[in-house]
């Protein structure tokens, strides 16, 4: 019996995610390759090949594959997904090959499986550990594998890209694009890897470091560290949160100033970051510092007024000289903006523009207060009831030329 290997490797990849004598899509094994593959036999789990021949030559059907004389031809893969297998197979074939086929040798694959959409399901999915535990400052590498379709004890590592990752307490442990998770502080979270809005799994992360216990006297909260000492006049990293203790040791809620920063700490005493209302404003605090903003701050790429005592600012507020437009969600406005029945146009820096402005090819004229002028004439020129400049058209008894200036001669 002559050898062919062009074909077991893809066949023996497909029994990673289903072991099954059918394809994935619903179609006989024989279909991977109509005009050569007759029979097949597949096993999992068998160490080495004098297991697997043991296995198969134990077993009726298999060892009927092996025996028939009808074969004339047989490719033999062997596949590890991951940390899972070996998967086996033997694929039959009742025709000579011209030659036997070399031994390909041991080689790495990233290898696409078409599967049923109802298959992609959460409870398909697993991590390769119940949890992760890291240190500050390591890593270790998240493995998410898909269980097998056709036998409830066999998985398939999958690529990590194909997942979207996330870290659900980032100031404790960050996740990358591949699976890469970083210890950042001591405490707990939950790393999340996504199918897109097909399925959705998650597993603990624990950081190791230095821990302690909360406590409460007085009604005050302070926090008593394993050695029995306690933080106190400093900032100190509990769970990934940051939180302040007084000179006496107890926590700190509320605004805090240190030194000419403001501070937001939560009723939980835990840092405040990103947006937060406060007593019915806004306030924006720098991620990762807590330090409350002041001034122009760009957040998610839109830009933000902040007051000096750090309200964000909305309507129409005057900065450096010049007029800006701010929505009710605090976003500076840019382009073209009605308020209050009037049009305005701001420029790409959101300052509001006057005099005369030309858009998208056409010319405007902006009254002192912003506003857009239309239907009447400036000066020499009118505005139609877009507020465009007209030209080449009559306005009653008067005509504007190409340039847009009333034409004295007609």
């Amino acid at each position: 019996m002559r050898c062919y290997a062009h074909l077991q490797r893809s066949v023996d990849i497909r029994s990673t995610v289903l072991f099954s004598h059918e394809r994935p899509d619903g179609q006989q094994c024989f279909t991977a390759a109509p005009d050569l593959m007759y029979g097949e036999n597949i096993a999992v789990g068998q160490l080495d090949p004098e297991d697997v021949m043991a296995s198969w030559m134990n077993s009726t059907g298999h060892r009927q594959n092996i025996l028939d004389p009808d074969y004339k031809s047989i490719g033999i893969g062997c596949v590890y997904a991951g940390g899972f297998g070996p998967y086996w197979v033997q694929c039959f074939g009742i025709n000579e090959v011209a030659s036997p086929a070399k031994n390909p040798g041991d080689s790495a694959v990233i290898q696409r499986i078409s599967v049923p959409r109802s298959w992609l399901t959460a409870s398909n999915f697993v991590f390769e550990y119940n949890y992760y535990s890291v240190e500050p400052g390591e890593s270790d590498e998240a493995v998410v594998a898909f269980r097998n379709q056709g036998s409830g004890q066999a998985y398939c590592i999958l690529d990590p890209s194909i997942f979207q990752w996330s870290s659900e307490k980032p100031s404790v442990a960050t996740v990358s694009a591949a699976g890469v998770i970083t210890g950042k502080a001591p405490g707990t979270t939950n790393i999340v890897a996504k199918l897109g809005k097909l399925a959705s799994v998650s597993v603990p992360v624990q950081v190791e470091g230095e821990v302690g216990t909360w406590k409460k006297s007085g009604g005050k909260w302070w926090f008593q560290l394993d050695d029995g000492s306690y933080p106190y006049n400093q900032w100190a990293q509990i769970d990934g949160d940051w939180y302040y203790f007084d000179r006496s040791g107890y926590m700190q809620t509320g605004w805090l100033k240190l030194g000419k920063s403001w501070y937001f700490l939560k009723s939980s005493g835990a840092m405040a970051e990103g947006w937060q209302r406060v007593g019915g404003a806004w306030y924006y605090l720098n991620p990762g510092s807590g330090v409350m903003a002041t001034g122009w701050k760009q957040v998610d790429g839109a830009w933000y007024c902040l007051s000096k005592s750090g309200p964000m600012l909305k309507g129409w507020q005057k900065v450096g000289g010049s007029w800006y437009y701010l929505k009710g969600s605090g976003a500076m406005a840019t382009g073209w903006q009605k308020v209050d029945g009037a049009w305005y146009y701001l420029k790409s820096s959101g300052a509001m523009a006057t005099g005369w402005q030309k858009v998208d090819g056409q010319w405007y004229y902006l009254a002192t207060s912003g506003a857009m002028a239309k239907s009447q004439w400036v000066g020499s020129y009118y505005l139609t009831g877009s507020g465009a400049m007209a030209t080449n058209a009559w306005i009653g008894k008067y005509h504007v030329n190409a340039a847009g200036v009333w034409d004295q001669t007609r």
